[in-house]
This record gives structure tokens, C-alpha cells and sequence, in this order.
């Protein structure tokens, strides 16, 4: 019997993900250097960062530009929908037969 993917809890935990990132996001620009801060962040965003290897290689030294907040960004939303699809596929719903 196949399964169907989960949307409501992808899209659930997508919403607590994207929410528990800019929230964590602010509280670490206002209390910088807290390890309780900065963990949880890590984790969440731990899907991205080899895409911010990739893409942050042109990022430069001395000053924030442009590019900069896109690979941030990229970083927080892929780590975002990796969560919410591995969250879809956990809690997958079995297939209702057809009944004839």
C-alpha cells in the first residue's frame, strides 16, 4: 500500500521552522555571543550551510553587500524546506483504497 506525503505536518513544521529562525535571528542581534542562542540556529540552518559554502565563496571580507543577504537567505530557506519535507515524510498518511 503506498503513501501519501504528509502536507499538513510539512507545512506546520515549515511554519514553526521559518518562525523559530527569524525569532532566534532577532534575540541573537540583540544578546550577540550566546551559545543558547546560537546552537539552535545551527541546527536548524545545518541543511544549508554546504549551499553557503558554494555560494558564499564570492562573498568578500570587508564589508556586507547584496550578496551576502541573498546567501543568508538562501541558507535559513533551504534549511526551512528540508525540515518541512523531511517532517511530510515522516508523517505520511497511508493510501485509502478505492472502493467500487
Amino acid at each position: 500500500m503506498k503513501k501519501r506525503f504528509g502536507y499538513k505536518a510539512a507545512f506546520v513544521v515549515l511554519g514553526f521552522v521559518v518562525t523559530a529562525n527569524v525569532l532566534l535571528l532577532v534575540l541573537d542581534r540583540e544578546f550577540p555571543d550566546r551559545r543558547a542562542l546560537i546552537i539552535p540556529l545551527w541546527i536548524i540552518n545545518a541543511p544549508g550551510l554546504p549551499l553557503g559554502m558554494v555560494l558564499g565563496a564570492q562573498m568578500g571580507e570587508s564589508e556586507i553587500t547584496t550578496w551576502d543577504y541573498v546567501v543568508a537567505i538562501s541558507i535559513g530557506t533551504f534549511g526551512s524546506f528540508f525540515w518541512a519535507a523531511l517532517a511530510g515524510l515522516i508523517f505520511r498518511r497511508k493510501k485509502q483504497p478505492d472502493r467500487r
